[in-house]
């Protein structure tokens, strides 16, 4: 029996809402073996000296050796799998490792990115979740730590970043808290093994995932609503000198980093990969050069007004539309860089989506439900 509230996980699960059925589902062509389509073969492809239908192959889906790790392949599109249901109201997904983890108000969970057949190995259960605590990033993790966002516990704390181990808070000891905040954290972020936050106050800070000592960067908004880094930036988005957008900065090891460069105007939440920064906006999608863009970023998705939360990887971008609060109509979509001019629905029919990731050519995100407990936790392949 699984009680409202409780979370369990599943795997090898497809959505009936799945992918576009149009378009090359992965970003890249498919491979044919020297001497290209075999006589005999028809519309399939030549993998590996046999003949495969790339528009059904789950291991070969809309080319060769591009597997959809548990999922059906349709039309040449892997299909969603669900990793983990009733879950109570998720509100940041995050996924390294092998494993998927997510933010729910209660606790802090994990299990595989296939599913788990029992229920979730439980990282931290004391976490309260404010009502007005904000989407976007709230969770991330490098793999070995994993840090959220979170009004501290039942009693409640105020606001603030706090950390376990991916293996959880073990032995009785709480999560570690972050130190060198100033004010309430709005956003967070982690490129390598560097968490980036954004605070009420407008500053930025950055430091170890491992100790969260966090130290000023320098860069900074009025209001910050977003927050995102590659190998060689830190970018901030919210109402800065007057306008809402993007500035940006270069990265130092540590302390104040230099060269502040407004990038454009008009952005929510930020991701950063693969040489971009993208962009949630009452435009749409938005899309920049991380070198700039002459201050107008391109609007890649204008029907996507409303997106929730945006992220990015090296290869690819996605977010996610949260639809009705009481109707199953949200969307998750993404697109392959560096083009990103032919985004693709990855699945509809979605129950308020909140959160995404993007690891190892999967695209993750948290369904926060309809009703009680039924939340839920999907991925797929890219």
């Amino acid at each position: 029996m699984i009680f409202a509230g409780a979370s369990a996980c599943v795997g090898g699960y497809e959505s009936p809402g799945g992918g576009d059925a149009g378009g090359d589902a992965s970003g890249i062509d498919a491979t044919l073996d020297a001497g290209g389509e075999a006589s005999g073969c028809g519309q399939g492809a030549i993998c590996d000296g046999t003949c495969v239908d790339t528009r059904s192959s789950p291991e070969n889906c809309g080319a060769c050796g591009h597997a959809c790790g548990g999922g059906k392949c349709q039309d040449g599109a892997c299909a969603p799998v669900l990793v983990a249901s009733n879950v109570a109201q998720p509100r940041g997904v995050a996924a390294a490792g092998g494993s998927a983890f997510w933010i729910r108000n209660g606790g802090v969970e994990r299990c595989p990115v296939t599913g788990c057949t029992g229920g979730p190995t439980v990282i931290w259960n004391d976490v309260a979740l404010a009502v007005n605590q904000p989407g976007g990033t709230t969770l991330v993790t490098d793999g070995n730590q994993v840090a959220w966002m979170a009004s501290g516990n039942a009693g409640g704390n105020g606001r603030d970043i706090f950390q376990c181990g991916v293996v959880g808070c073990v032995n009785g000891f709480a999560p570690k808290v972050a130190t060198g905040l100033n004010d309430t954290p709005t956003q967070i972020a982690v490129e390598g093994t560097t968490l980036f936050a954004s605070q009420n106050t407008g500053a930025a800070r950055q430091g170890p995932l491992s100790t969260l000592a966090l130290l000023g960067t320098g860069l900074g908004s009025d209001v910050p609503t977003g927050i995102a880094a590659d190998a060689t930036y830190l970018y901030i988005a919210g109402f800065a000198q007057s306008a809402a957008g993007v500035d940006r900065c270069t990265r130092a090891a540590t302390g104040v980093c230099t060269d502040r460069v407004r990038l454009f105007l008009g952005a929510t939440y930020i991701a950063a990969g693969g040489g971009f920064v993208f962009a949630t906006s009452g435009d749409g999608i938005k899309q920049c050069a991380a070198t700039g863009c002459g201050g107008n970023a391109t609007v890649i998705m204008p029907g996507d007004k409303a997106a929730a939360a945006i992220a990015a990887s090296s290869t690819f971008a996605a977010w996610v539309n949260s639809g009705s609060a009481s109707t199953a109509d949200g969307t998750v979509r993404a697109c392959a860089l560096p083009a990103c001019t032919a985004p693709r629905t990855v699945a509809t029919g979605q129950e308020q989506p909140v959160s995404v990731t993007v690891v190892d050519g999967f695209v993750y995100w948290a369904n926060r439900g309809v009703g009680t407990g039924t939340g839920s936790i999907w991925r797929a392949a890219l």
